[in-house]
């Protein structure tokens, strides 16, 4: 489920596969640069994205995009921490619950995934 990458064979991934903004730098006011998002999908008209960070650091600048995304009707952001063993933090974005990390298992991720997936 994570990247695997060898930079001694194939090239450091940060630096060489990953765009660079900087050709765009002055374009946006107060230094602000693009963004990536982990993941994002799309079923039946509601969206969902996912951030996987290595600890809770989610950049202020980063965390304003999410909120304000998670603010949008239908849509829903997760940001997720991934520990070395089987459990992470998840944080909600849907404009409903409050702004909570909790702690679940992989099994109660892929639960509440399957659930979001399949709600109308």
């Amino acid at each position: 489920m994570s990247l695997r990458w060898n930079c001694e064979k194939q090239g450091c991934y940060k630096d060489e596969c990953l765009p660079d903004w900087g050709c765009y730098d002055g374009c946006f006011p107060r230094g602000i640069r693009p963004t990536d998002v982990d993941g994002a999908l799309e079923i039946n008209g509601r969206f969902l994205f996912l951030e996987a960070k290595p600890s809770h650091s989610v950049t202020a600048g980063q965390m304003t995009m999410f909120r304000r995304l998670a603010a949008l009707p239908d849509a829903t952001v997760i940001i997720e921490t991934r520990p070395a063993s089987d459990t992470r933090d998840w944080l909600i974005l849907d404009g409903i619950r409050a702004e909570e990390w909790q702690t679940i298992t992989l099994e109660q991720a892929r639960e509440w995934l399957e659930w979001w997936s399949s709600y109308r």
